[in-house]
């Protein structure tokens, strides 16, 4: 297959284009989250954007390495544009997530190597994995933000404060640190059993 007929030249383009709006996305997200004072919050949301614009520069050079001296991609594509609220942004980024790893990067990954670009078929399915990992982490943020929970447990639990590292055991985080008076949303938020979880897929043979 010439690359420059294929499917997966244009899928490239396509997830090109859909990684760099994400991370823009999660850029905007972690304003929102700042000006809601959910520091660690904004923390998180600067990491998902940067994990996206690696993506992003990951379909950026297999269009350059195997285009030649050819790199002008048409395609058609739609392309989400949210409500610039934290709580919707939240659900819907999740979703977005979700359709990746479970749809639009997989059919990228069979078409690729149905046309003989294994390289390529690979790296659409790892990152469909990390895109898994955010849809899990965008999912628990948006659970506990609705419902008003970010900093309470049901049992007593360790927070920390990402400023003086104040710690704590309790089931309601401090409003104000103890230690250094800053906001509730400087805490920690505590993503291990997300990540943990979201690892458990790299051994999913049935889906990838």
């Amino acid at each position: 297959m010439n690359f420059l007929e294929s499917r997966t030249r244009q899928n490239l383009a396509r997830a090109f284009a859909a990684e760099c709006q994400a991370g823009a996305r999660y850029q905007f997200m972690a304003t929102m989250a700042q000006n809601e004072k959910l520091f660690y919050i904004k923390d998180t949301m600067k990491m998902l954007a940067k994990n996206e614009m690696a993506h992003a520069k990951l379909f950026y050079d297999f269009i350059v390495q195997n285009s030649g001296k050819d790199s002008v991609v048409e395609f058609n594509a739609d392309y989400s544009y949210l409500e610039a609220k934290l709580e919707i942004s939240l659900q819907k980024e999740s979703e977005i997530e979700k359709s990746e790893f479970d749809t639009i990067y997989p059919e990228f990954a069979n078409t690729a190597r149905e046309e003989g670009y294994e390289e390529i078929a690979q790296g659409f399915e790892k990152v469909a994995r990390v895109e898994y990992s955010h849809f899990k982490l965008l999912e628990y943020l948006y659970n506990k933000y609705q419902s008003k929970t970010l900093y309470k447990s049901k049992l007593e639990q360790l927070f920390r404060c990402t400023n003086c590292g104040h710690l704590s055991y309790q089931s309601d985080a401090w409003k104000k640190c103890p230690l250094c008076s800053l906001d509730q949303g400087y805490i920690m938020i505590d993503y291990n059993h997300i990540f943990e979880e979201s690892s458990k897929i790299y051994m999913d043979s049935d889906k990838y």
